[in-house]
């Protein structure tokens, strides 16, 4: 087993994910290896924007403080 609990190593958990981020399978097969981390990180924001991650984190962290504030 690889390092994510399956066959796959970090470099292809990353295309992986990089495919199902932007949605475009070969879009990300024609660029992976020119992709640097710049790249990668503004495809991470992007994805996190789109999918409200930030502001799902913040109303975690928010009930995380109301509950521990009413024990």
């Amino acid at each position: 087993a690889g390092a994510f609990g399956d066959e796959r190593d970090g470099d292809k958990a990353l295309m992986d994910w990089l495919i199902a981020a932007t949605d475009n399978e070969e879009l990300i097969l024609a660029n992976y290896d020119e992709m640097d981390t710049a790249t990668i990180e503004k495809i991470l924001t992007i994805f996190r924007r789109v999918n409200k991650i930030d502001e799902k984190e913040e109303k975690l962290k928010n009930m995380e403080r109301t509950r521990k504030a009413a024990v």
